[in-house]
């Protein structure tokens, strides 16, 4: 997967359930997450089977050009998340977190787009680190709007803000 290259041939969205997905498909995921950086305390893949919806895009080639996901966080991670952000909305609600989104720049639009019209009205956040200024501004263009103030991240030297989308 190169994030950089354009993406003339990757127009449509295939969104499925992880029960759904054969084996090379959640392979393939796995490995697009890797590839971004993706670190988890538990087995991704396990967290992969949990989600509700994965999306992808293929290029014309077949090659996976982006990923990303509507996840299941447990409460008790949303409120420890929400907690640590101290965001200003309750994280009860929230019960599907928008993410994983990794690959080819062009076609998180899509992406984005697909997991959003999926979820529907159900309340829906995201974690977006202050630098990602390209899917901040996807974020507003769907609807979300800032859930906490800006805090430090608790994997690395950078920043995020919870984004938030219904209710």
């Amino acid at each position: 997967m190169n994030p950089t290259s354009p993406s003339p041939d990757a127009a449509a969205v295939m969104l499925k359930s992880p029960a759904s997905c054969t084996d090379e498909e959640l392979s393939a995921f796995e490995s697009a997450l890797q590839a971004a950086g993706e670190a988890a305390s538990q087995p991704l893949l396990e967290r992969i089977r949990r989600a509700e919806c994965l999306a992808f895009v293929r290029g014309a080639n077949g090659e996976m050009e982006a990923v990303g996901a509507l996840k299941c966080p447990k409460l008790e991670h949303r409120t420890a998340l929400f907690r640590r952000a101290s965001a200003q909305v309750p994280p009860e609600p929230f019960t599907m977190e928008l993410g994983w989104l990794a690959g080819n720049e062009k076609a998180m639009p899509l992406i984005v787009a697909a997991l959003v019209e999926h979820a529907g009205e159900r309340p829906v956040f995201v974690i977006a680190g202050t630098a990602e200024t390209t899917l901040q501004t996807l974020l507003a263009q769907q609807g979300f709007r800032t859930g906490s103030p800006v805090y430090a991240s608790s994997h690395g030297a950078y920043s995020n803000q919870i984004y938030v989308r219904g209710n």
